[in-house]
């Protein structure tokens, strides 16, 4: 890692080594994953209803097994349909805010953020809890993966290679307001297109 920091000033890192130092984040974080997903199965509820059940007189979708007996029973066994009840699956939209400013500049620091950042995301990703987008934050707020990209291998790297931990403000007040905003807009471009999501 201190190496890895150390040519990004340089600007001789390539995409080997950020490879490798995913590679070894992921070997660190990995026994964790399962524990912290199991965690976030009860905080996090399903918020969207999948599943069809029940046995009733109105609903969404025929049950075919009872089909049969209605009309064997001169269609007095009236209870054919089925109903969406309980939720099963999750819903979400969460953004993962990440300090890329120089008040980061410390290894341990630095180790902790990156092995965090690929922990949440691989907890989610095996969640899957809708969509989980990153951006850095400082001087300037970027955004590392949209909302619309799934976290893996791939995309993962790519973030690593993004985050310098050299800006030299950190303005969270822009960060909280440029959340807000962001949200709003994209969710109402979302409810325009009949989606719906929870969001964190």
């Amino acid at each position: 890692l201190e190496e890895w920091y150390t040519n990004i000033n340089d600007n001789t890192n390539d995409s080997h080594d950020a490879e490798q130092l995913w590679t070894q984040l992921e070997y660190l974080t990995q026994p964790y994953v399962f524990e912290l997903c199991e965690q976030l199965r009860l905080l996090l509820e399903p918020t969207q209803r999948t599943k069809y059940s029940g046995d009733y007189r109105t609903g969404k979708r025929l049950n075919m097994k009872r089909i049969i007996s209605y009309i064997a029973s001169d269609f007095r066994k009236d209870r054919i349909w089925l109903r969406r009840l309980k939720p099963s699956k999750r819903q979400y939209q969460l953004i993962l805010a990440i300090d890329d400013s120089q008040s980061m500049d410390n290894l341990q620091v630095k180790r902790l953020a990156l092995e965090s950042l690929i922990l949440l995301g691989q907890t989610l990703n095996l969640l899957d809890i809708g969509q989980f987008g990153i951006v850095s934050f400082g001087q300037y707020i970027k955004m590392l993966q949209p909302l619309s990209q799934n976290f893996n291998h791939e995309t993962g790297i790519n973030v690593l290679k993004q985050l310098k931990f050299d800006q030299t403000k950190t303005l969270l007040a822009d960060v909280k307001t440029i959340f807000i905003v962001f949200f709003l807009k994209y969710n109402f471009f979302l409810l325009a297109n009949g989606i719906s999501y929870s969001y964190i």
